[in-house]
């Protein structure tokens, strides 16, 4: 990052990264704070203009979750197994490995973590939001919400007129959320380009595990504020899901 510190994309791209990172695992959370990580956002936060927003809003997004991944380690220490850990990172897989893969699999949750899901995202959560759903560059109002199980996200068709029922993605698929395009808002042009008609800053990206390319949520929102408050909301869902999932009972 200190090589690059002036290639203000590369920057924006590296941030995002740590950001899904902090929020998939929290050993690899763990890891990026002990290596620098904290320390290599601020600086690149205090080099940058606070005219460069999505830097600092993504700068600010990453601190956020290190502090919260560090206040838990704080209290408790973490509990993942780094040999695990980083037989994964190798793509090393044996016999052992393979038998204690739900007991590390467990070891992962943080039961000291503060509910990440404020009651007014639950509430968001519940009541759900038209939008515009982006599939291979086509867009379809739907209605976007979770089930209460807290099982699926549902972007159901709105029109009556429309046969299929829209879309259910499992909520354990999902692995990180950035403001922006994602590949689904593309459509391909005849020359070998790619078009949207979606606005960018009115546009978020909900990333799916690369064994699941289909479950890609690429939406538009009716406004740039509606994108913000539904950022913060997926960012807050996607850390339970994958670090305190005993907050995911129920809505």
């Amino acid at each position: 990052m200190e090589v690059s510190g002036e290639e203000e994309a590369l920057m924006i791209s590296a941030i995002r990264t740590l950001d899904n990172i902090i929020i998939a695992d929290e050993e690899y959370a763990n890891i990026v704070i002990e290596k620098g990580g904290k320390e290599a956002v601020e600086k690149l936060q205090a080099t940058y203009p606070k005219s460069a927003t999505e830097l600092q809003e993504l700068a600010a997004s990453a601190l956020l979750g290190m502090s919260a991944r560090a206040r838990a380690k704080g209290r408790e220490g973490t509990k993942t197994n780094k040999g695990a850990l980083f037989a994964r990172i190798n793509d090393v897989v044996d016999i052992e490995q393979a038998m204690r893969k739900e007991e590390v699999k467990a070891s992962q949750i943080d039961t000291t973590m503060p509910d990440p899901l404020l009651p007014q995202y639950r509430t968001l959560l519940r009541a759900g939001q038209v939008i515009s759903d982006y599939v291979k560059g086509t867009s379809s109002n739907r209605h976007l919400f979770l089930t209460s199980d807290c099982e699926h996200v549902i972007l159901k068709e709105t029109s009556t007129k429309v046969s299929k029922p829209g879309r259910k993605i499992p909520l354990r698929n999902l692995v990180g959320v950035s403001r922006g395009y994602g590949p689904g808002h593309y459509k391909s042009s005849l020359l070998g380009g790619k078009k949207t008609s979606a606005s960018e800053e009115r546009s978020l990206y909900i990333q799916s595990d690369v064994t699941y390319p289909d479950d890609e949520i690429c939406l538009e929102f009716n406004t740039a504020g509606d994108r913000e408050k539904w950022f913060e909301v997926v960012t807050a869902l996607l850390l339970a899901s994958s670090s305190c999932p005993h907050y995911l009972q129920s809505l």
